[in-house]
């Protein structure tokens, strides 16, 4: 599921990726209506599996109903990415 975060983040923050490492994916800091600044991080778990954690801003307080869609889009993106598995 990892494997798909970078182009979940673009797909739903509208942004290119900027910078992606085995535990960290961000995307360019949004410019303009309808983009988000996206960023996820993957954390081990004691088990040793581990949980993708991700957050979307558009800099302004009266679009955070929007950040909260972008997030439910981003986890059934990645979550239907890893369904085959």
């Amino acid at each position: 599921m990892w494997t798909s975060v970078p182009e979940a983040l673009e797909a739903v923050s509208g942004m290119r990726v900027r910078l992606s490492t085995d535990t960290r994916v961000e995307t360019f800091n949004a410019t303009g209506a309808g983009r988000f600044y996206g960023v996820a991080t993957k954390k081990v778990q004691p088990d040793g599996s581990y949980l993708i954690v991700a957050s979307f801003s558009c800099g302004y307080a009266y679009c955070a109903p929007d950040e909260l869609r972008a997030l439910d889009g981003f986890n059934k993106y990645v979550t239907a990415s890893g369904i085959g598995y």
